[in-house]
């Protein structure tokens, strides 16, 4: 059975996971993220597969959207060395 969380990131298209990469890279700065920023809709669908609150899934999606970003970015380094 698939993880519903890891679907979230593994469906997120690259442009979408450059939005949310630079999102969290812009908060990394301010400290905050705007109400329409695309992390907190991630946030929510989390919220509602976890049964936990929005706050308590940020630090969760942004590991989870880092994450998925490495791992994309390690394929590509994979295939430019073969």
């Amino acid at each position: 059975m698939e993880n519903p969380i890891r679907k979230l990131y593994t469906e997120l298209t690259n442009d979408e996971l450059v939005v949310l990469l630079s999102e969290i890279e812009s908060c990394e700065k301010t400290g905050l993220y705007p109400n329409d920023a695309k992390i907190r809709e991630l946030c929510r669908k989390t919220a509602s597969i976890t049964g936990l609150d929005v706050s308590s899934n940020l630090l969760h999606v942004q590991i989870g959207i880092l994450r998925e970003g490495s791992f994309r970015w390690l394929n590509i380094k994979k295939r430019e060395l073969n």
